[in-house]
């Protein structure tokens, strides 16, 4: 037998509240709770827009520094939903942030740069950006502005490439296929028809085997007479690498340099692009205080040497001008250039390819030449440090040409199978 218990009106009113609170505070505990992080990146530009949605032009809800540390809470083809330090979430390009490790190779860059020894300061006429790589598609995170010095530490030459794919922020674990049950060949019921007969060999075999057809297409494609379109010449560009006064190094175009040699020395470079300087020796005249100076000069960008020219330039004090000292053009010199007061040493290629020393001093408005040295290749203080930039002509090898002909592909073909 079933009791009904009787409720007043007062009570069912109290039991609705109840509920509603209960309710009410569940609601505000899910609210409140944050998204768990499934990775972290860091900020790769100077400065990054965070927006409330994907859209590009989305309201800007956020701002972040180079380098600060972001927390992943969601991944959408290449854009990711991020919160900043200051606890703001939203959403950004993911080719706009550095993984771990290339925070850490950034970082690294600057520790090596810090030992490198700088060939001169220099400035800008315009904004530049410093680059993690010398690569006009790398990150950017830093900008060189007018009249800010940096010092000219290093220089390399490199490929103009696409960009490479993004690294993926989260890596993703990879999808192990279940492999496939085999299903059992059933036999047909009935059995298929007998196969037909083969075809005859036709009576001109013997002039359909001759490759003379083959040859002449393949003559064709090599002269371009099939429309192929030529590949266009890779195009290479002059990087430097600097070093800013609070210690941060990075890759900028080499042509966007003006080194800071006074214009009075500066009006002597006949066209030439300085790429280093230095000062040998002061000299004191009528109280205003002048430099004897040592430079170097690239008459043309994309070269494998660091310059082809280097120039002695001392103060006369009887002229009150700048004079030529000693000067040497044509040569294929190398960084780094070692000055020890009126002593200096450039790194030079001979003709054979062999690597030498010549040291000069300066004594009085005289460049005494004292000497040459044997020396081995100049080092690279960046080796293993950000390899997706293709070097220039001198350090890649050229592509070993393929056979063109079918006569001669089939020469290498016999030529490889018993020569091995």
């Amino acid at each position: 037998m079933t009791r009904f218990v009787r409720t007043s009106g007062k009570t069912l009113f109290y039991l609705s509240v109840l509920a509603a609170v209960l309710m009410t505070a569940g609601c505000k505990s899910d609210k409140g709770k944050k998204a768990p992080a499934i990775g972290e990146a860091f900020v790769g530009p100077i400065t990054l827009d965070v927006r409330d949605e994907l859209a590009p032009n989305a309201k800007v809800v956020g701002k972040a520094q180079h380098g600060d540390r972001l927390q992943i809470l969601q991944v959408r083809r290449r854009f990711v939903k991020v919160r900043t330090p200051a606890g703001v979430e939203g959403w950004t390009d993911t080719r706009k942030l550095l993984s771990t490790g290339q925070m850490n190779d950034l970082k690294e860059l600057a520790n090596r740069a810090a030992k490198i020894p700088s060939m001169g300061r220099a400035t800008v006429y315009d904004t530049l950006n410093m680059h993690a790589e010398p690569n006009r598609y790398a990150a950017s995170f830093y900008q060189v502005t007018p009249g800010m010095p940096v010092e000219v530490l290093i220089r390399r030459v490199t490929e103009r490439t696409p960009p490479p794919p993004p690294e993926p922020i989260i890596k993703k674990p990879p999808v192990v296929k279940k492999p496939k049950e085999k299903k059992e060949k059933r036999e047909p019921r009935f059995p298929p028809p007998p196969m037909p007969a083969p075809p005859p060999v036709p009576k001109n075999w013997m002039e359909l085997s001759k490759t003379d057809l083959l040859d002449e297409a393949d003559d064709k494609k090599d002269k371009g007479e099939e429309g192929d379109e030529p590949k266009k010449p890779a195009v290479f560009e002059d990087w430097t690498l600097v070093r800013s006064k609070d210690g941060k190094a990075g890759w900028v175009l080499s042509r966007m340099l003006q080194m800071s040699i006074p214009d009075e020395v500066a009006q002597y470079s006949e066209g030439a692009r300085i790429t280093s300087y230095f000062a040998l020796a002061e000299v004191d005249d009528n109280g205003e205080k002048k430099h004897h100076w040592l430079w170097t000069t690239a008459t043309k960008g994309g070269q494998p040497q660091d310059f082809d020219s280097f120039r002695v330039f001392i103060w006369n004090l009887r002229r009150h001008r700048y004079e030529t000292s000693y000067i040497e053009r044509g040569v294929q010199g190398y960084y780094p250039v070692v000055v020890e007061g009126p002593k200096f040493t450039v790194l030079l290629k001979n003709s054979e390819g062999n690597f030498y020393t010549k040291t000069f001093q300066l004594d009085g408005y005289i460049s005494r030449w004292l000497g040459n040295a044997e020396a081995k290749p100049p080092a690279d203080p960046l080796a293993g440090l950000f390899a997706t930039a293709k070097a220039g002509p001198e350090a890649s090898a050229p592509p070993p040409e393929e056979p063109k002909s079918m006569k001669d592909r089939v020469k290498a073909w016999f030529k490889n199978l018993f020569h091995r």
